[in-house]
């Protein structure tokens, strides 16, 4: 993970405890326009779009996720609230 992609995640969990929700989806897609494979970042956006209901975006972001990293678990725990 690359320092700039440390500092981005930690910056996304601020905005997401602060409330900020709007904030942390727009630094996650910033952060995805520079490192585009970064299974962590692309996992918190997954979980950002669930939070605010969009949910075909967020099962096709959680579903890449995934793909990028199969043994990451919290893209699939959010995918199966999302099925759920």
């Amino acid at each position: 993970m690359s320092n700039d992609s440390r500092q981005s995640i930690s910056e996304i969990f601020d905005h997401v405890k602060a409330g900020r929700i709007e904030a942390a989806e727009a630094l996650c897609r910033s952060t995805l326009d520079r490192i585009p494979d970064d299974f962590n970042v692309l996992g918190m956006l997954g979980a950002i779009l669930l939070r605010t209901g969009r949910n075909a975006e967020a099962e096709s972001t959680l579903l890449r996720t995934i793909e990028l990293e199969p043994a990451f678990a919290k893209p699939h725990e959010d995918l199966g609230a999302l099925y759920l």
